[in-house]
């Protein structure tokens, strides 16, 4: 049974690669929402308020009509599940899990690297974040070149947009001049990324057009 969606507000921050997926993925399956910032620098996120809303402390939340969901995998899976058009997890089995690992690669093998909360926690212990991130983001990069060998077409998966596409995006768009990656060492993920940008849904989540941006 499908779910009527209304009254959608987004607990989220412009810069968050978490929330940017989930922006792309209501931009396409065409959800109107409140956007409401939270500003991470100033540690919003940590307030005893938004801890009510999110005891992880962290963005993006989704509320449906009162009902909180955390999470941005959970969420886009919820959403792609309750509004089928354009499907985003593959009508096949297989197909539906190897999306799945592709998308958790990404958040559970790379964003953690890129959290503001680690790399803190590294440089008060003397480590020099920037370095350690620079050699895991590409080593955890060059996993995602060998697996896109295989499986893609004009996007991750063949030739339609799927939720690997929009892990993949915010990923790529939001670590390269952060971490000053060579992403041309990478030229599968690249020439994806390129292609997903001209998207008008994509574009639109970008954080440059959000309004907590400092554009």
């Amino acid at each position: 049974m499908r779910l009527p969606l209304k009254n959608l507000k987004l607990y989220n921050n412009c810069y968050s690669s978490a929330s940017w997926r989930v922006r792309i993925v209501l931009n396409l399956k065409n959800l109107k929402y409140e956007y409401i910032p939270i500003n991470i620098l100033e540690s919003e996120h940590k307030t005893p308020e938004y801890a009510q809303i999110n005891p992880m402390k962290q963005v993006p939340t989704l509320d449906v009509d009162g009902q909180l969901l955390i999470e941005s995998m959970a969420i886009c899976e919820f959403l792609d599940e309750n509004v089928p058009e354009p499907q985003l997890l593959f009508q096949d089995p297989y197909e539906r899990a190897k999306i799945r690992g592709f998308c958790e690669m990404i958040n559970s093998g790379i964003q953690p690297i890129t959290n503001l909360s680690v790399l803190k926690w590294l440089e008060s212990n003397n480590v020099n974040s920037m370095e350690w991130a620079q050699y895991w983001l590409t080593y955890r990069f060059s996993s995602l070149e060998s697996h896109l060998k295989n499986t893609r077409g004009k996007y991750c998966f063949g030739d339609k947009v799927s939720l690997a596409d929009v892990f993949l995006l915010p990923m790529i768009q939001g670590t390269v001049k952060r971490f000053n990656l060579d992403v041309t060492k990478f030229p599968n993920v690249q020439e994806i990324t390129e292609t997903l940008k001209g998207i008008k849904e994509f574009k639109d989540a970008h954080p440059l057009n959000q309004p907590d941006s400092k554009k």
